[in-house]
């Protein structure tokens, strides 16, 4: 065990049901072939320093994946960090002595207020349901905690980019670039929800839930949001 009370040991590699979440080995294969540009280390850096989290925080990194953010944690002097991920073939890529856990973001066999901090990069857009998956985040955080995530914004850079991968013509593109076309059908059905819908997800991320933004940045492609969580009322929830 690792410390964090769950109902399940953390390095618990089993296949659990995912509900909710866009998730395939068609889509893992597209990951890994792009997993450092999803996860580019230099710039994650950066932003761990705009967010300012406490050194000594328990954070969980929901949605790890192969744990390419955790080792940007640890390299910045964070070691209370654990990983969370529905994928199996992901987590199996994870180095040894990372604390992960395989399980469904929507019900985290963790117990309540366990973290101080939890992360979620670039995975927000896979949830069908983001109430549910809002829910189990302020469960699992502890009063006061954080909670940050860095997502797609809509942009007329980003518009471009998909009507090209849409394009009847992305079969010509190189078989790396046809991948990321296949991955982007698969995601079709949240990814362009999430686009669509950001603003009501802020919404609800404040007035339904009780978190308060700290930082917001929207760069060129992605908003990176550092927000904390305050108290309210179950009922609300």
């Amino acid at each position: 065990m690792c410390g964090v009370p769950c109902r399940l040991p953390f390095r618990c590699i089993a296949r659990l049901r995912c509900v909710g979440y866009m998730c395939s080995e068609e889509w893992e294969a597209t990951y890994l072939k792009f997993i450092r540009i999803v996860v580019n280390p230099k710039k994650f850096s950066k932003i761990l320093r705009q967010w300012d989290l406490e050194p000594r925080a328990k954070i969980l990194d929901l949605c790890c994946g192969t744990g390419g953010t955790i080792e940007v944690f640890r390299k910045a002097g964070y070691h209370q960090v654990y990983g969370l991920d529905i994928s199996m073939n992901l987590l199996c890529r994870v180095k040894k002595g990372i604390p992960v856990l395989c399980a469904d973001a929507n019900a985290c066999p963790i117990k309540n207020e366990s973290f101080d901090v939890v992360v979620i990069h670039k995975a927000l857009h896979h949830f069908l349901d983001h109430h549910r998956l809002l829910a189990e985040i302020k469960r699992i955080l502890k009063p006061d905690g954080i909670f940050c995530f860095i997502e797609p914004r809509k942009t007329w850079f980003r518009k471009l980019y998909h009507v090209a991968l849409l394009s009847p013509f992305a079969e010509l593109f190189p078989p790396l670039v046809r991948m990321r076309h296949a991955a982007l059908i698969e995601e079709g059905k949240t990814y362009f929800k999430w686009l669509d819908n950001t603003d009501e997800f802020f919404d609800l991320l404040e007035h339904k839930f009780s978190f308060t933004t700290e930082s917001r940045q929207d760069d060129f492609m992605h908003h990176i949001v550092k927000c904390r969580s305050q108290k309210q009322s179950d009922s609300r929830i």
